[in-house]
């Protein structure tokens, strides 16, 4: 059986992140999270989001190492 991917709505996604909502919508606007849009409803793919966030995650590390180094 195929697996549907979770799609949460940005509410939901700002209260597991611990950021505003305006912070996600930003994120967005900037094409940084890849939405899905049911009519005024704005769906984040949560599994696509936290691989983006590990990815910068890792670039910022990397980028304080070479900075202290």
């Amino acid at each position: 059986m195929d697996k549907t991917k979770p799609l949460i709505r940005v509410p939901e996604a700002a209260s597991r992140l611990g950021v505003s909502r305006s912070h996600i919508y930003r994120l967005v606007q900037r094409g940084v999270i890849p939405v899905t849009r049911l009519g005024r409803t704005v769906l984040v793919d949560w599994e696509i989001l936290v691989v983006r966030l590990r990815a910068a995650n890792e670039r910022a590390e990397r980028r304080r190492k070479r900075e202290r180094d």
